[in-house]
């Protein structure tokens, strides 16, 4: 079995900055693959059966037409990985998960703000030009 197996009912999500996307099962099972491999913990029939429980879980709560935030699908996540008793593998999903959070920030700060005001600011703070990170994020 793999992600591409398993169906699951909503067809798109919402992202924490308010895009709508298309629901993508691989990204769930990319994530948590990672998680086991960060805590030494990687097994793919382990892994398949906990997609397999999440995607079960999805399609109780949710219908074709809604609309879940990642939020409340990494709070399934994170509940099917404590009830298989991966508490290693959630602490791991868990960081992963704050760490993302913490870079949407900025995205989601600079998607609001006037791009122009900020790059005229930006040029300000750094003459000679802005570092890569603030030039992937803001500009």
């Amino acid at each position: 079995m793999t992600y591409k197996q398993f169906f699951v009912k909503p067809k798109k999500v919402k992202k924490r900055d308010g895009r709508i996307v298309d629901f993508d099962i691989f990204r769930i099972y990319t994530a948590i693959e990672k998680a086991m491999k960060a805590v030494g913990k990687y097994d793919k029939q382990i892994l398949e059966k906990i997609v397999e429980f999440i995607v079960k879980i999805i399609n109780e709560k949710y219908t074709e037409n809604d609309v879940p935030h990642v939020e409340e699908i990494q709070d399934i996540i994170e509940f099917t990985l404590v009830k298989f008793d991966l508490y290693e593998v959630a602490k791991a999903y868990i960081t992963y998960r704050k760490e993302r959070e913490k870079m949407c920030l900025p995205r989601n700060l600079a998607s609001r703000i006037d791009r122009e005001k900020l790059k005229t600011y930006i040029y300000e703070l750094f003459p000679e030009g802005p570092p890569n990170q603030v030039s992937t994020l803001y500009l």
